[in-house]
């Protein structure tokens, strides 16, 4: 709600989480408020960017059977593989892009 409206917080309460205090800590990562050194999270080499995509054709057309879904399943691991690979020979981590 703070972003909506806006205003900076002065405190933040993490609520139940089945991962315990590791889990809280990392939602509070992700929300960038927690605080750690820069090197947290500056990864050696850096970052490498990952934005999946699949052809409508493969969700939409045809019958949907466990061809399809095969044929679906392959090309997004083919996709992770090509960027897990470009990542490794830059010397980058790989982190997908919503």
């Amino acid at each position: 709600m703070y972003q909506q409206l806006r205003l900076e917080p002065y405190a933040i309460h993490t609520t139940f989480q089945y991962a315990g205090t590791d889990g809280k800590r990392h939602r509070l990562r992700e929300a960038m408020v927690f605080y750690d050194p820069p090197e947290y999270y500056d990864a050696p080499g850096g970052f490498l960017s990952f934005k999946p995509s699949i052809p409508k054709s493969l969700l939409l057309d045809g019958e949907h059977n466990i061809e399809s879904h095969f044929s679906l399943v392959n090309y997004q691991i083919k996709q992770i593989r090509t960027a897990l690979a470009i990542a490794s020979l830059l010397n980058r981590t790989l982190v997908r892009r919503i």
